[in-house]
């Protein structure tokens, strides 16, 4: 519950803790994202900053498990057009770059997110850069992440913000 949660939030809130502490505590914020009523209580006890900064932090175990933790809330009608002022855009997008060596399982998470993300909130992601690295996944040869990549494309052109005026 909530009360459970904040007791894992606030020593990430204070900081200076040693990096397997901070990965271990993501962790189990990202399992708590899972399910609904545990992505309510970590929208409502103000997680969601710290799993942006895990996802656009340099440590490999901390991105990965803020990206499933976006992810999962990307995915709930709740809480998808919420990641734009969560400032969750810009790393879910620049997770998508082959060149950010993410394990490919980290870039999949990322994916999902931007082609749930996409669905309300196209203007924004155009904005976070989504474009150019959607279309860098367009050789890519999973089909899965074709699938979701070609969705997010789809989405974002068929905002008129993204269409130039001539």
């Amino acid at each position: 519950g909530p009360d459970d949660l904040h007791r894992l939030v606030a020593p990430l809130l204070q900081g200076g803790l040693p990096p397997s502490q901070r990965a271990g505590l993501l962790s189990l914020l990202s399992r708590a994202a899972l399910e609904g009523p545990g992505r309510q209580a970590l929208a409502a006890v103000g997680a969601p900053p710290l799993l942006v900064a895990a996802a656009d932090s340099g440590d490999a175990n901390e991105a990965v498990h803020g990206l499933q933790a976006l992810a999962h809330l990307a995915a709930d009608e709740r809480f998808r057009s919420q990641l734009s002022g969560w400032g969750a855009l810009r790393p879910l997008c620049h997770s998508l770059d082959p060149a950010r060596a993410l394990d490919p399982r980290a870039r999949a998470v990322a994916l999902s997110a931007v082609a749930n993300v996409s669905f309300v909130e196209p203007a924004a992601l155009l904005e976070a850069g989504a474009a150019p690295r959607l279309c860098a996944l367009l050789g890519e040869s999973e089909p899965h992440l074709l699938r979701m990549a070609l969705t997010a494309i789809v989405n974002l052109s068929a905002d008129p913000a993204a269409v130039p005026h001539h």
